[in-house]
């Protein structure tokens, strides 16, 4: 039998304008900012990542959330 290990999904958000990612550790590609970690409920935690010091990648951003900023412009909630 063949052990599998379970790929853990780490969400990180950026610091200045909320945008949201999926395992992307570098400076946010948005505004370039460093990312926080986001608990299970989407709140965000005061971990944040060494790598989040370096350039942003927005190569490997995959992105879940568009930024607060552009929610609040549109009113949606």
């Amino acid at each position: 039998m063949e052990n599998f290990e379970k790929k853990e999904i780490i969400i990180t958000e950026c610091f200045t304008c909320g945008a949201q990612y999926e395992n992307y550790f570098f400076a946010s590609p948005c505004c370039g900012s460093i990312v926080l970690k986001v608990d299970k409920n989407g709140h965000r935690t005061n971990i944040t990542f060494l790598s989040a010091l370096s350039l942003p990648q927005p190569h490997l951003a995959k992105k879940l959330r568009t930024t607060v900023s552009t929610k609040a412009e549109h009113n949606i909630k």
